[in-house]
């Protein structure tokens, strides 16, 4: 009989203590996809209301000219796509991902100004912003699990340059 492999499975007693009793774990990943399209979904709502409302309220972010809410929702219509695509493939459009942390730090900094009619845009990319920020920490290993990983691996922590052989 052929030796199987368990490289990559897991035996019951290494499962983590919060799945031990049944619960989920969600990775920092899939959580920041998710956090990405939930985005592209907050994006593309706030920029139709722009877009085709005379009257959107508190998410004109205190514009009160109806051509610049058109010109706002347009705008911000161009960055749900981008969105949607960094939370279906954040691997392969890895270039933007600064656009949502810019664009929600943008947001924050420009509604601060005028806060009485720019309430509803402000807590969102509040809470958007503190999200990514969250998962983006999260997602990092630390540098002691950095080395620690290297020396299990049977290598050194840090190069060392080779000296030339005699001959």
């Amino acid at each position: 009989m052929a030796q199987q492999s368990t490289a990559g499975k897991m035996a019951p007693s290494a499962r983590p203590e919060g799945t031990a009793a049944g619960g989920a774990v969600v990775s920092v990943g899939s959580a920041r996809r998710l956090v990405l399209l939930l985005l592209a979904f907050w994006t593309a709502i706030w920029g139709f209301s722009l877009l085709f409302s005379a009257e959107a309220g508190s998410l004109s972010a205190g514009i009160k000219e109806d051509a610049a809410q058109r010109l706002l929702g347009i705008h911000i219509l161009i960055l749900a796509p981008l969105y949607a695509l960094l939370g279906w493939n954040p691997t392969k459009y890895r270039v933007f991902l600064w656009v949502p942390y810019l664009s929600q730090a943008g947001i924050m900094v420009v509604t601060l100004f005028d806060l009485k009619d720019a309430v509803l845009p402000f807590v969102v990319a509040v809470i958007f912003l503190t999200l990514l920020l969250f998962l983006w920490q999260a997602g990092r290993k630390p540098v002691a699990a950095l080395k620690a990983g290297a020396a299990a691996a049977g290598g050194p922590s840090t190069p060392t340059p080779q000296a030339p052989k005699p001959q």
